[in-house]
């Protein structure tokens, strides 16, 4: 099956994609839906330590739901 996409539109935190694709010689439409969330948060230190974090955080697929309990933590005084 061959995708192509035809465009995207964000309905609060809902991304929509819009596509048409072919298999077999024949043709069709499709939506995707997606949820996309955001969080952020203060890391104590400098740039060297907020970079070291969400590379963590990228390494281990971190969902936004935990950034603040893992925050809480990261940020408690050695």
């Amino acid at each position: 099956m061959v995708k192509e996409e035809i465009g995207k539109t964000a309905i609060g935190n809902t991304q929509l994609v819009y596509y048409v694709y072919s298999a077999d010689g024949s043709f069709g439409v499709g939506i995707s839906e997606t949820k996309t969330e955001t969080a952020t948060g203060t890391v104590l230190g400098g740039r060297k330590q907020a970079v070291n974090l969400a590379n963590t955080l990228l390494r281990n697929l971190v969902f936004p739901d935990n950034l603040s309990e893992i925050l809480e933590d990261y940020n408690l005084p050695e």
